[in-house]
């Protein structure tokens, strides 16, 4: 989007528990531009990793809570939306391909990122039908799917990021410019989003640019971005104490300022923009301590077990890919091991929650 005036702030950095965010830029064709500290020039480059099927959109964020970010690519063939995940192995590289499916590939629309604060990745779908527009949203920590009405229309783009500071994503619609956000409870068992509250509603862009959230001056908020590819530029509406209007994020009229430019790299057309950390913190650490638990092996025979070894460990869940709580264990917080049976269990990939001594860690763990 072409602007004739810029509001350019100065940021100032602080040591805190929050850190920059970078951009990811991704198209079909030149696969994925990683720019970490916002520099204009691409710092990692990968090609899209699905080769043997056409990909409508991908989502970059950590989805299983290990503090790395995971590739999420989108196959909509056969009427049925697949969530292709490519895990990091902690020096990007992308492993041990894990396909869920969910959602129908014509009218849902798709959104990642973690929505109750757990740092496992959450990923929902948004109905659009005759009954009107739809949230059905899965949580790899299981809460319950919400089933509400919210959005602004019908061609509605979804973004997710942290716009409260709470350390959870909200989720918000954009169209023609217009933003709307519902903030994420964090008061609530599930923390599940229930559209109650419109807190966010701010015009900022148009039809022609791609949104995103990223939290580019590191102060635990997500500022509102908007990519132009013609202008090969992203410009940002800042989250700021000293805007008095929709949380921090607009003018008394409700309109956004352009606080930030961001140039992008040259020679490049993405279709999609996310946000991204080269080695972030999770939901869970930015809340707590990380717990120092061990789980091994990571890699089980169906009817085996597993071992979770740490210093007063009180309790162990145990999720499926898709959030379901197949095992909880409580003790009496004076084990320092504990020791699981998969016995019975389909194969496939689970997380193991872990809480001690006040701290909680999460691990993959593999069902052969």
């Amino acid at each position: 989007m072409r602007k004739i005036v810029f509001l350019l702030t100065a940021l100032c950095l602080s040591m805190s528990a929050w850190s920059q965010d970078g951009l990811v830029y991704w198209s079909q064709a030149d696969g994925y531009k990683f720019d970490f500290d916002l520099d204009g020039t691409v710092d990692f480059s990968l090609p899209t990793q699905t080769t043997d099927k056409a990909i409508s959109q991908v989502f970059v964020f950590d989805a299983n809570g290990d503090g790395y970010f995971d590739l999420c690519e989108l196959d909509l063939n056969d009427n049925l939306i697949n969530w292709i995940f490519y895990y990091n192995d902690g020096n990007n590289n992308f492993v041990d391909p894990q396909t869920v499916i969910y959602g129908m590939s014509e009218g849902d629309k798709k959104l990642a990122g973690d929505f109750n604060g757990d740092g496992i990745g959450d990923v929902g779908i948004r109905r659009d039908n005759e009954f009107g527009l739809w949230w059905l949203i899965t949580f790899q920590a299981m809460a319950p799917d919400v089933n509400q009405q919210f959005g602004i229309s019908d061609k509605d783009l979804l973004v997710a990021g942290d716009m409260n500071g709470d350390g959870q994503d909200d989720i918000v619609c954009y169209d023609k410019g217009s933003w709307l956000c519902s903030f994420t409870p964090s008061d609530t068992e599930y923390k599940t989003p229930d559209f109650v509250s419109k807190d966010v509603q701010v015009t900022f862009g148009t039809s022609y640019d791609i949104p995103v959230l990223c939290d580019v001056d590191g102060d635990g908020y997500a500022d509102m971005g908007l990519c132009s590819v013609d202008d090969e530029e992203v410009s940002f509406n800042l989250h700021s104490a000293t805007k008095t209007a929709n949380n921090g994020y607009s003018s008394d009229n409700g309109r956004g300022t352009f606080d930030k430019v961001v140039l992008m790299p040259s020679g490049i057309n993405p279709t999609c923009v996310c946000a991204v950390k080269s080695k972030g913190t999770t939901g869970i650490e930015s809340e707590h301590a990380v717990a120092n638990v061990s789980v091994y092996p990571t890699l089980v025979r169906a009817g085996d077990s597993f071992t979770v070894k740490g210093n007063d460990v009180t309790k162990v869940k145990i999720y499926g890919m898709m959030g379901q709580l197949v095992k909880e264990i409580d003790t009496d917080g004076s084990m320092s091991t504990v020791v699981v049976s998969v016995d019975g269990w389909a194969q496939g990939t689970y997380f193991v929650c872990c809480e001690s001594e006040g701290a909680v860690s999460s691990s993959k763990l593999i069902v052969q």
